[in-house]
């Protein structure tokens, strides 16, 4: 603690046992005032000063306003007057008045006491309750959050699935181009080499009309692969049975 603290702790204490002392000095007057008009009116200014003392400066001047009520009292008010000796037959209301200058103290300081302890109670409660909704609203921020960047994350991934779909057919399309360009040229690279090959029969001043008709039939027989390659490859794109298309011969 520092010494700023310490000197702030020390002037309350010393103002509330200020407080203390001045209030059973005020009952002290105002009995002496009103003691001829009201005969001794002591027992009810001297308790209330304790009570006020105890409930405004604590159980530590609560307790010093007892011992000066209580030798105030025996001063002044008790006979012989002016004086600190007591007869004995005033000893017991003497010692009913202390008893309840000291039940008094004792209520009061447990009352004040109690209720300190409910408010610091409550104090702590509430800052529990304030940091607890603080980390809830931290947690939701941060829940907020994640929610977000997995929303982002997913809608990555997705783009991500359709550029690799898109990626696939496009390899799909160039392996299947290669594959249909390379079974379809076989089949009409020979219906070329027949035609020429029937055209050249047919060229010559003895035509031989059978190698021509031989000729013409392998034309036709390559362009049936050919057309029968393109049904194949239409059947798996349409996901279809391919059909069948017999040969033609020429007569």
């Amino acid at each position: 603690m520092s010494s700023v603290q310490t000197a702030s702790s020390t002037r309350r204490a010393l103002q509330r046992y200020a407080l203390a002392i001045g209030l059973i000095s005020a009952a002290l007057m105002l009995s002496l005032v009103l003691q001829v008009p009201f005969g001794n009116p002591f027992w009810f200014f001297f308790p209330v000063a304790v009570i006020l003392s105890t409930w405004y400066g604590g159980r530590g001047p609560g307790w010093l306003a007892v011992g000066l009520s209580t030798l105030a009292v025996l001063y002044y008010f008790i006979p012989p007057n002016d004086s600190f000796q007591m007869k004995p037959r005033d000893i017991p209301f003497f010692l009913t008045f202390m008893a309840c200058e000291v039940i008094s103290n004792w209520l009061i300081s447990w009352r004040r006491e109690s209720e300190a302890s409910l408010r610091q109670a409550r104090n702590e409660l509430e800052e529990k309750v304030w940091q607890r909704t603080s980390e809830l609203e931290n947690a939701n921020k941060v829940l907020l959050k994640q929610m977000a960047d997995q929303k982002r994350t997913e809608q990555t991934l997705q783009a991500m699935r359709v550029e690799i779909a898109r990626l696939a057919r496009i390899t799909t399309m160039s392996e299947l181009t290669g594959h249909t360009a390379h079974e379809v040229n076989q089949p009409l690279a020979a219906v070329v080499a027949n035609a020429d090959a029937c055209i050249t029969l047919l060229a010559h001043k003895e035509p031989d009309l059978a190698e021509a008709r031989a000729a013409a039939e392998r034309t036709i027989q390559s362009a049936t692969q050919a057309a029968e390659v393109m049904i194949h490859l239409r059947a798996l794109v349409d996901n279809t049975a391919p059909e069948s298309h017999p040969s033609k011969s020429i007569l």
